[in-house]
């Protein structure tokens, strides 16, 4: 689904950066709801712990794509100071398969393993970069770790390295701010800070992030017409940028 794409346009990303949120202003819980052509499609619930030493993402995931179910529970441990991830795992099922991970960051080596029905696979993965960023399909916590990775950097992109945890396939992702964007949402309404990522190989998606947490409050990728509203922020019957496909009689 995020197969999103590789090179920035000469002078796109020309906004200056800005200090990002500090964690203590993140909140406890977060929900969003995710739509596909505008039709709803699943949902995330997010618990949020920090401690002087760690930040901790708990979260429950449900997707519909087409008639196959994803069903992810998911924890992923970041630093409270540079929000890189450290230890991401997660079980559950995709489709009619039943799942689990296990990835560990240190430095620029990750180790741990992937399972598909009880077939286990040890992994062990050199980086090619300093900086390395997870990233699982619909697991809404890396986004909002992307974002606050970002948004404490002092240029205007940064070029990482992403790893795909659900099979350990390494990418390069780069990421910039490139200013401010109207987030539509009611009473709700606010300018965000327009946060576009590019993940090796596939189009680019967009990240509007809310200025005051840091946390996006509303994610689109154009490519499969996917979009992930915060809940707290749209409520439960968003408006969606794409609309449903007229059905046969």
């Amino acid at each position: 689904m995020y197969r999103l794409a590789t090179l920035f346009m000469a002078g796109f990303l020309c906004a200056l950066p800005v200090a990002g949120a500090r964690a203590n202003t993140l909140p406890k819980t977060l929900s969003y709801s995710f739509y596909i052509q505008g039709e709803p499609a699943g949902h995330a619930d997010i618990k949020i712990t920090q401690t002087a030493k760690r930040l901790v993402f708990e979260s429950q995931t449900r997707v519909l794509t087409g008639f196959s179910v994803m069903a992810l529970t998911s924890r992923t441990v970041a630093d409270p100071k540079t929000y890189a991830i450290r230890d991401f795992t997660y079980s559950g099922t995709k489709g009619n398969n039943t799942v689990s991970c296990e990835a560990h960051m240190r430095a620029d080596s990750v180790y741990g393993f992937t399972e598909t029905n009880g077939v286990l696979s040890d992994k062990h993965l050199k980086m090619r970069y300093p900086q390395n960023i997870m990233f699982e399909d619909w697991v809404v916590e890396h986004e909002i770790l992307m974002a606050l990775a970002q948004a404490r950097s002092p240029r205007k992109t940064d070029t990482y390295g992403l790893l795909f945890t659900s099979n350990f396939t390494p990418a390069e992702i780069t990421m910039g701010y490139s200013g401010d964007i109207l987030v539509e949402a009611g009473a709700r309404s606010m300018t965000a800070r327009k946060l576009v990522i590019l993940i090796q190989g596939a189009q680019p998606y967009e990240s509007r992030v809310d200025p005051k947490t840091g946390v996006p409050a509303y994610i689109r990728f154009v490519e499969s017409q996917t979009e992930m509203f915060r809940d707290d922020i749209f409520g439960e019957k968003p408006l969606t940028y794409y609309q449903p496909k007229e059905k046969n009689p």
